[in-house]
């Protein structure tokens, strides 16, 4: 078909039936999960000293920015390694984000799915005390931004300076909603989102 790309007009018909031969799902440069996840892990251990994020993510993942998470979803990605594909190679078991897989590898940590991390640790920060109903709502608000985006900045200030809460009056408003202990709620939440380990020991 090439060769007679340049030729004369000629239309090509087959008339044989058409039928399915295999069906394949590709992971990566792998074919197999496995591979693939041993790939990751390989890379993760590898790595996990020397890419900046990745550092954060396994030594201080409380302190993990927006900024940093997207360097190393970026970093990832030219490696191969997507957060999509990852939970498709691992889709029977559960739907992890890409923190929760690179814990595992590098410390050991649980499989605990995205939303499950958010809302175990939201959990402990309502069973803190008696919340008045206006901050209940802005810490249901704070929950639903991270299913959203993962992580909470752990400098209270720049934690707020994006919508919905930006347009809000950010960090000075809610801080006054909150008694001025904002600051000491956002390193609670951060605290929590990776103790899930220690609460269950």
């Amino acid at each position: 078909m090439d060769e007679n790309i340049y030729s004369e007009n000629k239309q090509l018909i087959s008339h044989h039936e058409d039928r399915i031969v295999a069906v394949k799902r590709g992971y990566g440069n792998a074919e197999k999960p496995d591979d693939y996840l041993q790939s990751f892990s390989r890379f993760i251990h590898e790595n996990m000293n020397t890419v900046p994020a990745l550092m954060v993510v396994c030594q201080r993942p409380a302190e993990l920015t927006r900024e940093e998470l997207k360097r190393l979803l970026l970093e990832l990605d030219q490696k191969g390694f997507t957060e999509k594909t990852l939970q498709a190679a691992w889709r029977d078991a559960k739907n992890e984000d890409v923190i929760a897989f690179i814990r595992k590898e590098a410390l050991g940590d649980p499989l605990v799915s995205h939303e499950d991390r958010i809302q175990n640790a939201m959990k402990r920060i309502y069973q803190m005390k008696a919340w008045p109903q206006v901050q209940k709502k802005w810490l249901e608000r704070i929950e639903k931004q991270l299913i959203q985006e993962s992580v909470l900045h752990p400098d209270p200030e720049k934690a707020f300076d994006y919508e919905p809460f930006k347009r809000r009056g950010g960090f000075k408003q809610l801080d006054k909603i909150f008694n001025g202990q904002l600051a000491g709620i956002v390193h609670d939440i951060n605290h929590h989102l990776y103790s899930y380990k220690k609460e269950k020991a």
